[in-house]
């Protein structure tokens, strides 16, 4: 199982409405490879750590700014 991303992850991808034919895209999501993400703190590509967003990186409960999404 995944760990869950942080609350502040955003990607134009829990904006649009997915097929059900389009499991690919899905896919892409959760691997951690989907484009277009950002921190909703920061409102920029990179965290209030400075690091990267990304659905990989989001999921580190190490980050110091990471809060589990609930």
């Amino acid at each position: 199982m995944n760990p869950p991303l942080c609350r502040h992850l955003r990607t134009k991808m829990l904006y649009m409405p997915v097929p059900p034919q389009a499991g690919a895209e899905l896919d892409e999501l959760e691997s951690g490879t989907a484009r277009h993400c950002w921190c909703n703190k920061t409102m920029t590509p990179l965290g209030l750590d400075d690091r990267r967003v990304n659905t990989e990186d989001c999921s580190d409960a190490t980050r110091p700014c990471y809060q589990p999404g609930g």
